[in-house]
């Protein structure tokens, strides 16, 4: 029998119960166990079965208690009904699985090899008494040059590079140069680009989304949805030819280095031979995130613009931690912890998929409902496309695991949760059991 119509059975024979006065409103129902137990069924089924009765209102479900009666006659579970059958959805809960937290995984990360690079760095004191270079230390952009020579077949001069905090602070910097040139329209991959988009917005330009037409086109190659799906080799070289049109390509390379495709992924800025193409760059996900270091390589044309008004602007990032990773690109130290780490976040993807899987069939279960599993080939995070639920209920679903996602909204009523393995142990993922 199909598991769809064991879910209906299973159902049924609970909602027919509690209307008929066999259960009553506060007593406790079977645990998921018993129920598997009695009726002979799959923990999946169960799960979908109960998880459907707590959706029409029939039960609702205790944390770490189990799930009792709420009523005894069909009625829908709104979200005035959901705050009072569930008292602690108002409260800020420590959940064991939280999938929410971007970052990286601190189990893995140099720390006492980073601190002696930091400790060495203090010791150059009469660099550290005067401020740095607007555009950033000499010595780490030769070795920022030397880096994405070797790693993406980037040839530039440190002449080319301009290192700040972040990439927004940098393009605070190259937005202006941009609009004084007469550029007016910008575009953005999607919604999703929002933080980028308005970096746009407040330099007066017209935002649209992929427009290829706009003056300015922002794209993120290896990370161009929340779940890390890659831009294909090509679109990569069609964007490439384009620039030949006078656009102006900003090739945002963001999460490039945890690339699980199988397929080359060349970077645009290489494909186009540096001709009107800005690439961006950073160490904060490589590393760990408060670590602010970003990098822009600008086209000969650009970086002229730049000379004349660099002195006007302050350097962003700490001089001490340029001096450090200089030291530590120097040393190859970066690519042997990429590697390191890229093994290890590829273990975690494959256990994340396995996770998301077993999601997505309990999803699967409730009525009406539509459940797909969306995953790209760069970095740390995966999603779950939902259609056909509220985002309370999702909330709820998710709670029942003890697990937390971002729940990002979509266009009509579409969901997309966003599970990242970056930061949460390898340990405590493999305690979800999925097999049942």
């Amino acid at each position: 029998m199909s598991g769809n119509i064991l879910y209906i059975k299973t159902y049924s024979y609970y909602k027919e119960l509690i209307e008929d006065g066999k259960f009553l409103p506060g007593d406790r129902m079977p645990s998921l166990r018993e129920c598997c137990k009695d009726l002979g069924i799959s923990k999946t089924t169960a799960e979908a079965a109960y998880f459907q009765l707590v959706a029409d209102g029939y039960i609702v479900s205790q944390e770490r208690s189990g799930y009792y009666v709420s009523m005894n006659k069909k009625a829908s579970l709104n979200k005035v009904q959901l705050a009072t059958t569930n008292p602690k959805k108002s409260e800020k809960i420590a959940v064991r699985y939280d999938f929410s937290k971007i970052g990286e995984d601190p189990e893995y990360f140099c720390f006492s090899l980073w601190q002696r690079y930091m400790k060495s760095a203090l010791r150059y004191t009469e660099t550290l008494v005067s401020y740095g270079n607007s555009q950033g230390e000499e010595e780490l952009r030769e070795e920022i040059a030397e880096y994405v020579r070797k790693n993406r077949n980037i040839y530039c001069t440190l002449d080319d590079i301009v290192i700040g905090a972040s990439t927004q602070s940098l393009l605070m910097i190259l937005l202006p140069i941009l609009k004084n040139e007469g550029l007016r329209t910008a575009s953005v991959p999607t919604v999703g680009f929002e933080r980028y988009a308005k970096v746009f917005e407040d330099n007066s330009f017209a935002v649209g989304y992929r427009d290829k037409e706009a003056d300015v086109i922002y794209v993120s190659p290896a990370h161009m949805t929340s779940y890390g799906e890659a831009m294909s080799l090509k679109r990569r070289h069609e964007i490439a030819k384009h620039s030949e049109n006078g656009h102006i390509i900003i090739e945002d390379d963001y999460q490039n280095e945890f690339n699980y495709s199988k397929h080359p992924c060349p970077s645009i800025f290489a494909l186009a031979k540096g001709e009107n193409v800005v690439y961006l760059g950073g160490f904060s996900r490589v590393l760990m995130p408060s670590i602010r270091i970003s990098f822009m390589i600008l086209p000969s044309s650009i970086r002229a613009k730049y000379m004349e008004v660099a002195s006007k602007y302050d350097q962003t990032a700490s001089k001490t931690e340029q001096i450090a990773l200089s030291h530590f690109l120097r040393d190859d130290q970066l690519n042997r912890h990429i590697r390191k780490i890229k093994r290890l976040y590829g273990t975690k993807r494959e256990a994340l998929k396995s996770i998301l899987e077993w999601l997505c069939e309990g999803l699967k279960g409730a009525d009406k409902l539509k459940a797909d599993l969306l995953i790209g080939e760069c970095g740390t995070e995966m999603a779950i496309e939902v259609r056909g639920m509220e985002r309370d209920m999702l909330e709820y679903y998710l709670s029942q695991h003890d697990m937390k996602c971002i729940i990002d909204e979509q266009k009509n009523g579409i969901y997309h949760l966003i599970f990242s393995c970056g930061i949460i142990a390898l340990e405590k993922m493999q305690e979800i059991d999925t097999v049942n």
